[in-house]
């Protein structure tokens, strides 16, 4: 599978290209320039095609555009076959922000459709828009400095075509507005996934952003069946229990987390003892957990959205005077973190599986090993991996230079991989299960077992776990 990663910013001059060739990728140059090399017909016209209609003219233009981005990706994969491709601009917003018209429906839908089918023709499977323009408009200063550049670089088709500033602006917030539609269209897309990028100049912060990005989305580490479970488990195994009665599989489970993490209060035996780093990461968690909740279902929020919810959660007092930013109204209703009545024909096998394990019915390796059959520990490892990049992107960017807590962030958490844990959340937050009797499995549950062995050697990547950031 072939990912390609566009950075959109709809600036020119604002730096894509250098950007872009900063990350350890491979990188398509702008498809915009592919057309600029043929004198300034690109903004001004004059006959590139033989028709006297300015508008099929400013069409075909774009289907130049389109067919010249897709020809450097089909060559790229051709010869070095990658991974992942970085894109210094999103071709098909771009040749809908530059079209000379207001095109109809069908004539937007006609592009998408014939870039779409061209990508998919050479091998690329997802498209990831980062999209910087939203957050460079909103700022003078960096729209400013995208025309500045531009006067730098000294391209004699941009300063003849972007004379003065007001020009350069005018032309850049229009841009911004007719991109609008063509987004929205693209995010119904199940091949594409948009996301709106805070803009900081290009920096290692923005740098950080999008690798971290990339790494969801093709690194191994982030692919969720190739993801290790700890395969030791946590006390309850080693507890002397009284076997045929229930055990609170998510009590265990919730307190042994709380009681040895220090970003909750219930480490200490007073919350006024919990160190400054201890809140900072508290509040990492809490926003955390909620862009979690949304970004998972592809829903924007922002960490300013995520505040004006997390204001209302009982512990934010503890954290709300370590918060400087502001509190933004949501743009959209927010999705519930955990699906309804899902996995269903799963809920007895895990339960099971619990009581085999609790029971001394099978051992630790079969029992770490046999989570993988069941798609709802998957879920649940995919919110995992949600809620470990928020809390960490959350720390790097409301605290950019507190190293200690970008430390502890990147090991948030840890102890929930423990196989014991995987189980108990998973039955809590998919299936609402909060105990299960210790009973062994009987005679006529032994198929079953054998089923959840079978299931698990389906997934065979089985290895131990890796560091999150390197």
């Amino acid at each position: 599978m072939v990912i390609l990663f566009e950075i959109q910013a709809s600036f020119v001059g604002i730096g894509k290209t250098t950007f872009a060739n900063k990350l350890p990728y491979p990188v398509v140059d702008d498809c915009i320039r592919l057309v600029e090399s043929q004198e300034d017909r690109w903004y001004k016209g004059n006959g590139i095609f033989p028709t006297s209609d300015p508008n099929l003219e400013s069409l075909l233009k774009a289907y130049l555009v389109l067919e010249n981005s897709a020809a450097t990706i089909d060559q790229m994969i051709l010869t070095s076959s990658p991974k992942c491709i970085v894109s210094t601009r999103s071709a098909l917003i771009s040749t809908v922000q530059f079209l000379t018209f207001e095109p109809t429906h069908q004539e937007v839908e006609s592009l998408i459709h014939f870039y779409k089918r061209r990508l998919e023709y050479a091998g690329i499977e997802k498209i990831i828009i980062m999209d910087f323009g939203t957050s460079i408009a909103s700022n003078p200063t960096w729209v400013r400095q995208g025309y500045e550049r531009m006067l730098k670089r000294g391209r004699p088709i941009e300063l003849d075509y972007f004379e003065t500033f007001e020009k350069y602006q005018t032309f850049f917030d229009k841009a911004e507005r007719v991109k609008l539609d063509i987004v929205q269209r693209l995010k119904s897309l199940p091949m594409v996934h948009y996301i709106p990028m805070e803009f900081n100049g290009f920096n290692p912060q923005d740098c950080t952003n999008v690798l971290e990005i990339i790494k969801m989305e093709f690194d191994p580490y982030w692919q969720v069946k190739n993801y290790g479970i700890f395969k030791r488990v946590i006390a309850p195994i080693l507890l002397v229990v009284e076997k045929g009665r229930p055990f609170p599989t998510w009590k265990f489970a919730c307190d042994q987390h709380r009681s040895t993490n220090r970003h909750h209060p219930e480490f200490f035996k007073q919350t006024d003892d919990m160190l400054l780093l201890d809140r900072l990461e508290m509040l990492c968690d809490l926003l955390g957990s909620c862009q979690t909740s949304q970004l998972k279902h592809k829903y924007e929020m922002s960490i300013e959205e995520a505040a004006h919810v997390c204001k209302t959660w009982s512990n934010w007092n503890i954290v709300q005077n370590l918060y400087n930013g502001n509190y933004k109204q949501p743009r959209h209703a927010l999705v519930a973190r955990w699906p309804d009545n899902a996995f269903l024909e799963e809920r007895d096998k895990l339960i099971l599986w619990v009581r085999a394990l609790m029971t001394n019915s099978i051992d630790v390796e079969t029992f770490t090993k046999g989570l993988y059959g069941f798609e709802s520990v998957h879920y649940y490892i995919e919110d995992l991996l949600w809620h470990e990049f928020c809390v960490y992107y959350v720390a790097k960017t409301l605290f950019p230079n507190n190293q200690p807590l970008h430390e502890r962030c990147k090991v948030h958490d840890t102890d929930k991989w423990d196989a014991y844990m995987v189980a108990a959340y998973t039955l809590k937050w998919i299936f609402n299960v909060e105990e299960v009797a210790l009973i062994a499995p009987a005679s006529l549950e032994q198929l079953a077992l054998l089923e959840i062995e079978l299931a698990a050697h389906r997934h065979s990547s089985h290895q131990g776990r890796a560091p999150l950031y390197q």
